[in-house]
């Protein structure tokens, strides 16, 4: 199996322009979930988009949806005021992590 460069995606995003998000946001969404990652878009109801990553959430099992309930942690930087921007933020925050862990 090949292993995923989460870093080559995560530099494709930082470099994207908000209309190349918008085209790609489910393709995105789906390539970071088909490769391990379980995110979601979260709105903060004054117009604020992040994408979290930590929380937690009820198990899902079978292959139908079924009621879920879900909590997020997110910290005040990870929002934007646009979605891309979101997407953008959260890519950086994913690349810093990964060139700290490999120092």
């Amino acid at each position: 199996m090949v292993k995923f460069d989460w870093e080559k995606l995560e530099k494709r995003i930082i470099g994207m322009s908000d209309d190349e998000i918008k085209a790609s946001f489910c393709d995105i969404m789906q390539t970071i979930m088909k490769h391990g990652s379980c995110n979601c878009l979260i709105n903060d109801d004054n117009g604020h988009w992040a994408i979290a990553e930590e929380g937690e959430q009820s198990v899902s099992y079978g292959k139908v949806p079924m009621d879920l309930s879900t909590s997020f942690d997110i910290e005040a930087k990870r929002f934007s005021k646009t979605i891309p921007g979101a997407l953008r933020i959260w890519a950086e925050e994913m690349l810093k992590e990964s060139e700290e862990e490999s120092d």
